[in-house]
């Protein structure tokens, strides 16, 4: 077991240390996972002592930029998930700026997606990447109902999904199939859930074995 306190810190995220790892004992995070998160913190420390940075220079594009370093160097937390602890924790106590606000979406397949996201995100538990692969793999579904600007689902029917189904699933992948059809029910279900369609229409969409 490592002892969280033996982790060494320099560089401007030094005096934080402390509190961090109270504040991770407090949510229930093991002396090991504490300590991970401090390792991780005292790289993010000297990484921002080399570039000539301190915490409140810590924006999105830097933190991007360490990513992009601990990726070079550790085979490990090299996530955005991995670092949100930490962040967390130096943005609730304003050390850095907040992340930048994202871009409204563009269109209507993209507000539509990214309502999908955020509700695989929430209600699902699903991670990031996992809902932005979703979220990708019925893109060709929602461009196929695209006319004019308009996003036409209200009179969507099994007839419409079984066709999508046949005109894309042979090109592809086995592995990418699963994924789809996966991924096309979930949205199928959303949609209902949502009011946008009257029926659900998960059983139109066949079964990988089919494929």
């Amino acid at each position: 077991m490592t002892d969280p306190s033996r982790v060494r810190m320099t560089g401007p995220l030094a005096p934080f240390a402390p509190g961090l790892a109270a504040e991770l004992r407090r949510q229930g995070y093991t002396p090991d996972s504490t300590a991970r998160q401090l390792r991780l913190m005292a790289h993010l420390s000297r990484w921002l002592a080399a570039e000539g940075l301190d915490s409140q220079d810590l924006a999105s594009a830097e933190v991007e930029r360490f990513l992009e370093a601990r990726r070079a160097a550790y085979s490990s937390y090299f996530s955005s998930r991995a670092l949100a602890p930490l962040l967390a924790y130096l943005r609730g106590h304003q050390a850095t700026p907040p992340p930048s606000p994202l871009p409204p979406p563009d269109g209507p397949i993209e507000e539509l997606l990214h309502c999908y996201r955020l509700y695989l995100t929430t209600e699902r538990a699903l991670s990031d990447k996992g809902a932005r692969a979703y979220a990708n793999a019925v893109r060709p579904f929602l461009e196929g109902r695209l006319s004019q600007e308009t996003l036409s689902l209200d009179r969507l029917g099994a007839v419409d999904v079984t066709a999508f189904v046949v005109a894309s699933c042979p090109r592809l992948s086995p592995g990418t199939v699963k994924l789809t059809m996966t991924a096309l029910r979930s949205l199928l279900g959303f949609l209902h859930l949502e009011g946008t369609i009257e029926r659900p229409l998960t059983a139109a969409v066949p079964s990988v074995a089919r494929w």
